[in-house]
């Protein structure tokens, strides 16, 4: 009886180890991702197996991954009359008299027209 051989060596051979460098790095991209995120991921090995002659067949592998990402912060804005996007209310008034200290100078400015 003849002894099965074993996957990982198959795996080392594929496209001469390329395959399995590609897994590799693969996995730990995905482990990184899955780390700093939370969020699960995945990492998949096809192989497929075509007769092309007695007693020889073609293997070609595919290696698909789902690197998780991180969740973007999302933006709060408002439309004004126009339909415009913007960061401030156009229904809420200015603020007048507001004054700041420059970093750099410590000169203290007005903000705002007080119009």
């Amino acid at each position: 009886m003849n002894e099965t051989k074993d996957f990982a060596e198959f795996l080392t051979d594929l496209r001469g180890g390329t395959a399995h460098h590609e897994l590799s790095n693969g996995l730990l991209e995905v482990t990184k991702a899955v780390q700093k995120t939370g969020k699960m991921g995945t990492i998949q090995l096809t192989v497929k197996v075509k007769p092309i002659g007695e007693g020889q067949v073609e293997i070609t592998d595919q290696i698909k991954k789902t690197v998780p990402e991180p969740t973007k912060p999302t933006t709060f804005m408002f439309v004004d009359d126009e339909y415009n996007l913007t960061r401030n209310n156009p229904r809420q008034g200015e603020i007048f008299n507001l004054k700041v200290v420059d970093k750099e100078t410590g000169e203290i400015k007005e903000v705002g027209s007080g119009k």
